[in-house]
């Protein structure tokens, strides 16, 4: 079915739903990560093929790319076209990563896991769309970062808004939750059926 996206200024709730990767014996990296630097943090995705990691710091644009040995990831973390050097560890459990980025400084990680969040609805409809964009907006206010999976691959950033560091990108989208857990709006006045890709939505 043809997707329908709510248009929010600068951000685009577009309607696909993300599916996480989890690691298992064979692929320890692969999976959702939770990533923490001095200045700040991000959701990335890895996928673990044979001894290559490759994968991406999702909202943000970096990509990461490397080999792993042992216990040992070495590579690179590639933003803007520049490649800075990326050494991380993962723990015998798989279930957290530490290391250094050579421009941000030391780095840690923490996988996320989804099982316990369900599935998101049909988003076939503006109305549907943006009632999933403030139902996971209230689920990440609380702490459950496991919702940044029905969020992550949503999300569309206007042209503008690119032009723009990562960490700005990512401090936009959480004004945007504020903004709309601030106002509000009448869910019957979206349109349940539109012929248009985009919607503007008016918040009071």
């Amino acid at each position: 079915m043809r997707s329908i996206a709510v248009l929010l200024v600068a951000a685009l709730a577009s309607l696909l739903v993300a599916v996480q990767a989890r690691g298992d014996d064979g692929a320890p990296w692969t999976g959702d990560w939770d990533f923490t630097w001095s200045a700040g943090g991000a959701h990335a995705r890895l996928i673990q093929t044979g001894d290559t990691v490759a994968g991406e710091v999702l909202l943000v644009g970096s990509k990461i790319e490397g080999k792993v040995a042992g216990n040992r990831f070495t590579g690179a973390r590639i933003e803007a076209g520049r490649s800075h050097e990326l050494v991380l560890l993962i723990e015998s459990g798989g279930k957290a990563l530490v290391g250094y980025d050579h421009s941000r400084g030391w780095v840690t990680a923490t996988r996320i896991t989804t099982d316990t969040v369900p599935p998101a609805p049909p988003l076939d409809s503006p109305r549907a769309a943006f009632a999933e964009f403030t139902f996971v907006a209230n689920q990440l206010r609380l702490g459950l970062d496991g919702y940044w999976n029905r969020l992550i691959g949503s999300v569309e950033f206007a042209p503008e808004a690119l032009a723009l560091v990562p960490e700005e990108r990512l401090s936009q989208l959480r004004s945007y939750f504020e903004l709309v857990d601030l106002t509000t709006f009448d869910v019957r006045e979206i349109p349940a059926e539109s012929a248009h890709d985009e919607v503007t939505v008016a918040l009071r």
